[in-house]
């Protein structure tokens, strides 16, 4: 998933996407404990698109402040 694709979603949707990434990261997590997981880098590129996902959460958190003074 890319930045601008991100960056499209608004609050709402940013917050799914977000708890649906944690939900397939910890079912990947169980498949690799039960040697299921075939294609090990989807771990890797999930854990990054949750990470680029609460990245534009702060950063829209963060924005009002910054916009107030």
């Amino acid at each position: 998933m890319l930045m601008s694709d991100i960056r499209r979603l608004d609050d709402e949707q940013l917050k799914l996407e977000a708890d649906s990434l944690r939900r397939k990261l910890f079912e990947m997590r169980s498949q690799k404990a039960t040697a299921k997981v075939e294609d090990t880098s989807v771990v890797r590129q999930t854990r990054r698109d949750l990470a680029r996902v609460q990245t534009e959460q702060t950063v829209r958190r963060a924005r009002p402040l910054t916009e107030a003074d």
